[in-house]
């Protein structure tokens, strides 16, 4: 009986994994995970600062906020009172002009504006203002509009060089904006 009990023989104690070699097995699979993972994360992270890197390049070039250039076209005399047919207005009347104003957005995103505030000087000395009305300039356009201007005579002639220089007036602008991106 002791003959057929055995059949077939043991496997032999070489093939066998100890335990020392399923540690090593599972830290070397570990480590290539964890290399996996880091390559994975380097690439996301390489990926991610290219992005950020051309989007600040962007920004301070293409992306740049421009001022507005507000131009004065032409002006138009509606109302002005002289004195006795020479070229000095008549003092207590104040002249009207109809002024044709452009504001040209040079931005790629659309811009609009508040109130425009316009100053009219003579020798340093302010003698008309203009209030333009809010609006919207679209990207790379030029909004046109008429305003009325009213210059205040009294200190027109109260300056000496007013019959020498009749066209010496300057203008300065102030105009506060929002850029919509």
């Amino acid at each position: 009986m002791v003959e057929h009990e055995q059949v077939k023989p043991l496997a032999p104690s070489a093939d066998r994994i100890s335990s020392d070699e399923e540690e090593t097995a599972a830290l070397h699979s570990k480590k290539l995970r964890r290399r996996k993972c880091i390559r994975c994360c380097g690439c996301i992270t390489g990926v991610l600062l290219v992005h950020v890197i051309v989007i600040v390049i962007l920004i301070f070039t293409l992306f740049r906020v421009k001022d507005p250039s507000i131009r004065l076209n032409g002006m138009t005399m509606t109302r002005l009172e002289l004195i006795n047919n020479t070229k000095i207005p008549k003092p207590g009347v104040n002249m009207s002009l109809i002024a044709d104003v452009s504001v040209k957005n040079p931005n790629i995103a659309s811009f609009r504006y508040s109130n425009t505030t316009t100053a009219l000087y003579y020798y340093g000395e302010v003698v008309g203002e203009v209030r333009g009305p809010p609006g919207r300039a679209k990207a790379r356009r030029t909004v046109r509009m008429n305003v009325t201007v009213d210059i205040i005579t009294d200190k027109l002639i109260s300056n000496p060089n007013l019959s020498t220089e009749m066209g010496a007036i300057h203008e300065t602008r102030k105009c506060r904006k929002k850029v919509d991106l």
